[in-house]
């Protein structure tokens, strides 16, 4: 048990290190460090099964942002989404909605966009991503998405949006944060057998 812990702590180590850019070097050497030693106790815990793992989570710290010389250092801005039609009937077959996304770039330009749906479940999702085809600070994306017929119904939602501008400064809208921006979007779907 303890090992499997240890392991698990440092999986998620891991996979937090592979989510850092570059720029981050403080907190990628914590995490190395951190790193370097649960693999000391894990490899002493398989020697010696009575030893007991450290699992206490790695300290949090605030990331050194480097300071502004020149250049973009701003991420792209969601300014509107609309979805047509409302509704979706899927009773019959597949249902094609169009939906139209705008976003402005101070400086280098939008890069590119990826925008997740969610079923009111959670246990569907509806995705596309789409590069911006030319580095102009305004771009209005027009996407059609299309639902399978037996597409769970209810109330689909935009859940996430990343949006990246063209020299890799990028910003990730939750749910909760499209809502507090009222650019929130959803549609309906229906499905009657």
């Amino acid at each position: 048990m303890r090992l499997w812990v240890g392991l698990s702590i440092l999986g998620g180590l891991l996979s937090m290190a592979c989510g850092l850019d570059g720029s981050d070097d403080q907190r990628i050497a914590e995490l190395e460090s951190r790193v370097a030693t649960l693999e000391t106790q894990v490899a002493e815990a398989i020697a010696d099964p009575g030893t007991t793992p450290d699992v206490t989570p790695p300290p949090t710290s605030t990331p050194i942002l480097p300071t502004p010389a020149g250049g973009d250092f701003t991420p792209p801005e969601f300014v509107e989404v609309s979805i047509s039609p409302s509704v979706a009937d899927v009773t019959t077959g597949d249902v094609a909605i169009t939906i139209t996304v705008q976003m402005a770039d101070d400086l280098s330009g939008v890069g590119e966009v990826q925008l997740d749906f969610m079923s009111p479940s959670t246990q569907q999702r509806k995705s596309f991503f789409q590069f911006a085809p030319s580095s102009s600070t305004t771009w209005t994306y027009t996407h059609i998405l299309s639902l399978p017929r037996f597409s769970e119904s209810g109330t689909w939602r935009l859940d996430i949006a990343h949006l990246h501008d063209r020299v890799g400064n990028h910003r990730v809208y939750r749910y909760d944060e499209l809502v507090a921006l009222g650019l929130t979007a959803s549609f309906e779907v229906v499905y009657d057998p």
